[in-house]
């Protein structure tokens, strides 16, 4: 095992809270749309219930649960980064706790990705990027 892949290793308890932060934010900043019943659009209340499910799914998949560990998706770093991303620009949106949720994703899925690519570089396997977390 190499120096990077070692340092991967122990630090995947930090990648884990950094992804389940990012679900829990998520169901938070879902909430909040909610609790909010004044001045919020239609659209807001669906992709609301949109960033609690994936915020419900993620946080699922960081604490370890079988069905999440065995997925393409969720069950590597390169999925969970991809996930991310997506999540993240959909965060992007007009509200400011949208924004830092958004960029917290991004935020995440930039070190997954990071991460995806240094275990690629060290793997002599060709599909670096199904490695499970």
């Amino acid at each position: 095992m190499t120096v990077t892949a070692e340092y991967d290793e122990n630090n995947r308890g930090i990648y884990r809270t950094l992804g389940a932060i990012a679900g829990l934010a998520l169901m938070a900043l879902s909430v909040g749309t909610f609790m909010n019943f004044f001045g919020v659009d239609v659209r807001a209340y669906i992709l609301a219930v949109y960033y609690f499910a994936f915020g419900f799914f993620l946080f699922l998949s960081e604490i370890g649960v079988p069905y999440f560990r065995r997925s393409a998706l969720l069950g590597t770093k390169f999925g969970k980064a991809a996930y991310l991303i997506f999540i993240g620009v959909l965060c992007l949106e007009k509200s400011a706790w949208q924004a830092i949720t958004g960029a917290y994703c991004l935020f995440v899925a930039l070190v997954y990705m990071i991460a995806s690519c240094r275990e690629g570089r060290t793997s002599s396997n060709s599909a670096a990027p199904h490695i499970r977390v």
